[in-house]
């Protein structure tokens, strides 16, 4: 199978297209790290090399066969995956540096290359990759397609081992005839590669496809609850348990336009999904962190198959009521999903009872019951 290299010095670009899963090593040159700006040459190499599982390509700088080989020397140590690039250059000393290196057991990739001969000339001196430009080549009057299947054909007849990596890559069909022409191996710029997922008809049919979801979702049970917040305006604590059987309680709140909405459907995948501040993906009920939807459903004898959704216009823990808002919310979610009727005393008086008793929380009735009566109350 053709490897694809990525084509960059970022190492935001080489973390983000790493993990798509199809980054089999990373080519860089001098200009793309003089696009990054200022950085340490150094540290970026290796911290490119710790991302990418396969080798990085790192070009040499110098100019005579003797500095290039001691910094190909130098670069090499880095990391076990540097693979050292030269220049084919015209007075063969890009050869002499190869064939000291292959020498040596440092990998190299011979670059620069416009034609066929090129190729011949960089395998023969014993390149590791050798790396055809292909538009520059098509810019110098070339036939880039011809040479990646002459140079594909020549290797596989004479059992040579070097791979030909595609550079110069400019669009995405760029790609797929190059593929198709025999490349072992395309190094693609992060612009381009990140066009090639798209196509028009397939955004068009994942929308499709998408509707056509939703439209089996809401022919199926599921239901919807919107409870509001409320404010206390007087008599907190009287509803204490601890105050109100002695003294009796009083207080007084108002219901505002501020929600928590509750959304229960069916789930068609084992297990049970509770979606908040957090996600959850569970096997059964019994396995939720969230105290009050696992006793809420234990409550109803749900263990799974169901989905939860809980979005609120307000954060939690603003001293607006959200926990009773939410309990109530549940409980009126639930009961409407198995079309059962219930007042807003029976729901109130069921969310304190399991935030009071099952739960054991020091918490009043205020909440559960300006929640599930609304208005002022």
């Amino acid at each position: 199978m053709t490897k694809i290299f990525l084509d960059t010095a970022s190492l935001k670009e080489v973390e983000e297209v790493n993990s798509w899963g199809i980054i089999d090593g990373v080519t860089t040159n001098q200009k793309l790290f003089l696009q990054e700006g200022g950085m340490d040459f150094k540290k970026r190499v290796i911290d490119i090399c710790n991302i990418v599982n396969g080798p990085v390509s790192v070009e040499t700088t110098t100019h005579t066969v003797d500095d290039m080989v001691a910094e190909a020397k130098e670069y090499a140590s880095w990391n076990k995956n540097v693979v050292i690039k030269v220049a084919m250059s015209a007075d063969g000393n890009g050869l002499k540096v190869v064939k000291r290196l292959s020498a040596l057991g440092i990998k190299t990739n011979m670059t620069v290359i416009m034609t066929f001969n090129q190729l011949v000339l960089a395998t023969k001196a014993g390149a590791t990759y050798v790396s055809l430009f292909y538009n520059r080549a098509k810019d110098a009057g070339e036939d880039p397609v011809k040479i990646i299947r002459d140079y594909a054909a020549f290797v596989k007849e004479n059992g040579i081992g070097t791979q030909l990596i595609v550079g110069s890559i400019r669009k995405p069909d760029d790609v797929s005839q190059a593929i198709a022409a025999g490349a072992h191996i395309l190094t693609i710029p992060t612009k381009i590669l990140t066009q090639m997922p798209y196509h028009q008809r397939t955004e068009e049919t994942i929308k499709e496809f998408d509707d056509a979801w939703e439209g089996f979702i809401q022919a199926n049970p599921h239901a919807v609850s919107r409870t509001p917040f409320r404010i206390s305006l007087g008599g907190g604590g009287t509803d204490l348990p601890s105050y109100y059987k002695e003294y009796e309680g009083f207080f007084i709140s108002a219901a505002i336009n501020k929600y928590i909405y509750v959304t229960i459907h069916k789930r068609f995948m084992p297990g049970l999904k509770l979606s908040y501040s957090k996600t959850e993906n569970v096997k059964s009920a019994d396995e939720l962190e969230h105290p009050m939807v696992r006793e809420v459903l234990r409550k109803f004898g749900i263990k799974e198959g169901i989905e939860i959704i809980s979005l609120a216009d307000v954060p939690a823990e603003a001293g607006l009521g959200s926990s009773g808002s939410f309990s109530v919310g549940l409980l009126k979610a639930l009961y409407a999903y198995q079309n059962v009727q219930r007042s807003p005393a029976e729901i109130a008086e069921e969310a304190c009872d399991i935030a009071m008793n099952k739960l054991h929380e020091p918490s009043g009735k205020q909440d559960e019951y300006a929640a599930s009566f609304g208005g002022i109350n």
